[in-house]
């Protein structure tokens, strides 16, 4: 009997052992969430950014499709289900959200539409991040932009005082030329078998953490994290650092567990 994979952001990068492949699962939830970059490259076609669970499954399945009209409605109902299960999976981790119905194609009743979040659009684009084919430049830009949007609005998962001193950071690294080696960090703590990335909070928990394999370059980030505290109002200081202490404390709780496990 197949046991059921554990709902975190950690299993979207599960491998089959150290250094191997990932999983058929993560490589799926990876493929999902690269659709996001593919409605977005083509949103003035048909429905824009929503899609239903059979045109994700469709785009999944392309390369597999067959010239008749039977066998390319076997290629999408066969992984159908599967992929249904994905999105509400990805729903739970707030990477996806359902927007509506939309009357189906054939028949009568409805299917539910997703959209993805700003969430769903930084893991996608840190996927992204992967592959030496794409322009490093451009990810940046993007991951860059989505984490602006994502700390200016209001979210219950990241306080206000926080979110105002992360926008700060960020656009410090970015004035000096260094965020790309944020968006390097993002990728090196979703590879890291040792760390339980269970919620996007935990993501950037661990990210913000800024711990660098390279002392001098952690050293740099540091200091810069440092002087951006300082150049704060007192007021949301007091809370930046209050929340950290909570962060700090988050984060030990999950090394006390990631620690049990071994």
């Amino acid at each position: 009997m197949r046991t059921s994979e554990p709902l975190a952001i950690s299993s979207i990068f599960a491998r089959k052992d150290k250094g191997g492949e990932y999983t058929y699962s993560a490589s799926l939830y990876q493929n999902i969430l690269r659709y996001s970059l593919a409605l977005n490259h083509n949103r003035s076609e048909n429905n824009g950014l929503s899609f239903t669970s059979w045109e994700i499954t469709d785009w999944l399945t392309t390369d597999n499709e067959d010239s008749t009209v039977e066998r390319t409605k076997d290629r999408i109902e066969n992984p159908l289900k599967t992929v249904k299960n994905k999105l509400n999976n990805l729903i739970q981790l707030r990477l996806l959200d359902i927007m509506g119905d939309r009357p189906m194609a054939k028949g009568t009743g409805a299917t539910p539409t997703y959209e993805f979040t700003e969430y769903g659009y930084l893991l996608a684009w840190i996927i992204e991040s992967f592959d030496s084919k794409t322009s490093q430049e451009v990810i940046c830009s993007e991951i860059y932009d989505l984490l602006c949007n994502i700390f200016t609005i209001e979210d219950n998962l990241i306080s206000t005082s926080t979110s105002i001193f992360y926008s700060k950071f960020l656009k410090k690294c970015k004035e000096k030329g260094v965020f790309e080696n944020i968006v390097i960090l993002f990728r090196d703590t979703l590879v890291r078998i040792d760390r339980s990335i269970v919620e996007v909070v935990d993501l950037f928990l661990h990210v913000f953490w800024l711990d660098f394999k390279d002392i001098e370059r952690r050293t740099f980030f540091n200091n810069l994290f440092d002087e951006t505290i300082n150049e704060i109002d007192l007021e949301t200081r007091k809370l930046v650092l209050y929340n950290l202490k909570l962060d700090i404390e988050r984060k030990m709780r999950i090394l006390v567990t990631d620690f049990k496990k071994i």
